[in-house]
């Protein structure tokens, strides 16, 4: 069970406990909140706004400073490090900013010890996932359209069942197969790669480009330096 907190009408849970004080109506910090913010009013963040307010000023003066920049001292020690370039089958997201953080917190220490070093940076282009990417997009607009008709209900369900079908008879042999593929896992119920797309910000009049591979390498690189900055 929960651990309960003070007494009197503090004796409910205390998760239970601290819901009600928050949703406490027009006398507590949310109802006082809803009453400056309206619903239909737009949303504001002023602690966001101070701290990406204050990022363009530092990045400003390091773009300025030439703060990433360096000249090579043969006297110095050198320093290299890297990490797998991400692959640009979509945007930059937050994995790819943990992994980077690494390298590049190093690089800043190793810089600080007055090494020399190098810390390049590019963007994975190559292989089969883009290619295969793109052929979805065709067998997509093959099958459904463009843009695609996404299955009805009835549809999904009748495939659903049919997919669970083949991995019961699967198991019953001693053979796994996974219900959902590594895709459908990573983004939910979303099942066309015109959705992934989509669920990006890329307008319908757009996706239909990206059937060809070398419509991913001109768009997502692009993103991936603004994003970087």
């Amino acid at each position: 069970g929960e651990a309960q907190r003070g007494s009197g009408d503090s004796a409910l849970p205390w998760r239970a406990t601290k819901a009600a004080r928050v949703d406490c109506g027009p006398a507590g910090k949310r109802g006082a909140m809803s009453a400056a913010n309206p619903p239909d009013a737009p949303q504001v963040f002023p602690r966001r706004d101070k701290l990406r307010k204050l990022e363009e000023a530092v990045r400003a003066r390091w773009e300025e400073g030439h703060a990433f920049e360096a000249d090579v001292d043969p006297s110095k020690e050198t320093f290299f490090v890297t990490f797998p370039f991400p692959y640009m089958n979509g945007r930059l997201h937050l994995g790819h900013g943990f992994t980077v953080s690494k390298a590049e917190f190093t690089a800043g220490y190793q810089r600080l010890k007055g090494k020399n070093v190098m810390f390049p940076f590019g963007f994975h282009v190559t292989g089969m996932p883009i290619s295969a990417a793109a052929n979805k997009i065709k067998n997509e607009m093959a099958q459904f359209g463009n843009p695609p008709v996404m299955p009805t209900e009835a549809d999904d369900e009748e495939a659903e069942a049919a997919a669970a079908k083949v991995s019961n008879e699967a198991a019953a042999v001693g053979t796994f197969k996974a219900k959902k593929t590594k895709t459908v896992r990573k983004t939910g119920n979303i099942k066309l790669q015109w959705d992934i797309l989509r669920s990006m910000g890329i307008e319908d009049d757009q996706i239909a480009k990206f059937s060809e591979p070398v419509a991913w390498l001109d768009y997502f690189p692009a993103l991936g330096e603004l994003d970087l900055k």
